[in-house]
């Protein structure tokens, strides 16, 4: 039993009002989210204290004894939002659940953690990174259709229904469009048919203890992410129209191991969700999540339930992962003392 913990979570209240494709809020947690874990916590700790900031983090910490923080802080705007916390914990050597800065910037680049993975021989659509309107020309070495999107953002801000197009012409005004919204690089890629699958690991940089690939299924329409995207509007929105399957058994073994000699690579990460699709039996990429959703229904939370867990012990395994890493890095800077 620990005697505090503290979760960083900027809560926010998503409706139907505020759910567009300008919401810049989307990663923030709900009051049912934030229930869920801390309840889960209270399992583990004495107290939980909960941060609405990372600058209200950086002032308890300031003044009190910790023994972990958790953060499913969102943030907004910024590229830099979801590296804060870990800054901050990692400054004043303070113990934190999951990725570290340098994780953290790779996976919220998704152009960058593209280029990372396929060093690991793990597969991505072809794409190109729009800067500004003097590169939307390079946009015709692609195939059509294309997805069009923030390059870095995550719980799909930015993309809608029509981020899909079949046109060179409406890449373009999209292009124009997200570059004016976002003011950030845009990233056009071939889109992809095929299951829409997430991947979920849990582990330190030896030893894996979960390893789950869920598809996302579309309940009335099996062939639904033939042709349409995972949008905002269907995870916040429409979700029940949505279920999680298991098909761990099903998934190509050389791709898994590919997925784990680079997550084992990735240094202090504790967990990661990896994004992607499968096509005619191969993976590709979409985006790595070092931050996913790991609410009581998440399909996250469910890939470690299937394993045995209640959804508290998957808090728990999550705890008990970076204790672990924690434990690693005294042992080494003991023995490079002696």
């Amino acid at each position: 039993m620990y005697n505090n913990i503290v979760l960083v979570a900027d809560i926010f209240e998503h409706t139907e009002e505020n759910i567009n494709f300008n919401s810049t809020t989307l990663e923030k947690p709900s009051q049912e989210y934030i229930d869920d874990v801390v309840r889960a916590l209270t399992i583990y700790s004495k107290q939980i204290f909960v941060c609405n900031s990372p600058k209200e983090l950086n002032n308890y910490l300031v003044k009190n004894s910790v023994d972990f923080v958790m953060t499913i802080y969102g943030g907004e705007i910024s590229r830099n939002r979801l590296a804060l916390v870990p800054a901050i914990c990692e400054s004043m050597n303070v113990k934190f659940l999951g990725a570290d800065v340098y994780n953290r910037i790779i996976c919220q680049d998704k152009n960058l953690c593209k280029t990372f993975a396929k060093r690991f021989n793990i597969l991505s659509p072809n794409s190109i990174l729009i800067y500004d309107e003097n590169d939307i020309s390079l946009i015709k070495s692609l195939k059509l259709p294309l997805v069009v999107k923030p390059n870095y953002e995550g719980s799909s801000i930015g993309i809608s229904n029509k981020n899909i197009v079949n046109t060179f012409v409406k890449a373009i005004t999209l292009i124009k469009e997200l570059l004016e919204i976002f003011k950030q690089p845009i990233i056009v890629e071939e889109f992809i048919g095929g299951q829409e699958v997430n991947i979920t690991l849990v582990g330190d940089n030896k030893n894996i203890n979960i390893f789950e690939v869920i598809e996302d299924i579309h309940i009335e329409d099996i062939n639904f992410f033939n042709n349409n995207l995972y949008t905002l509007e269907y995870k916040q929105l429409y979700c029940e129209k949505f279920s999680h399957k298991v098909i761990t058994d099903k998934f190509d073994v050389e791709t898994k191991n590919y997925i784990i000699d680079m997550y084992r690579h990735m240094g202090k990460i504790d967990y990661l969700r990896v994004d992607g699709k499968i096509l005619n039996n191969k993976f590709y990429l979409i985006e790595l999540t070092p931050d996913p959703y790991c609410g009581r229904e998440s399909s996250f939370s469910k890939a470690i339930m299937s394993n045995g867990y209640t959804y508290e012990e998957s808090i728990g395994l999550l705890i008990q992962n970076c204790s672990k890493y924690y434990q690693t890095q005294y042992s080494n800077e003991i023995i490079h003392t002696l």
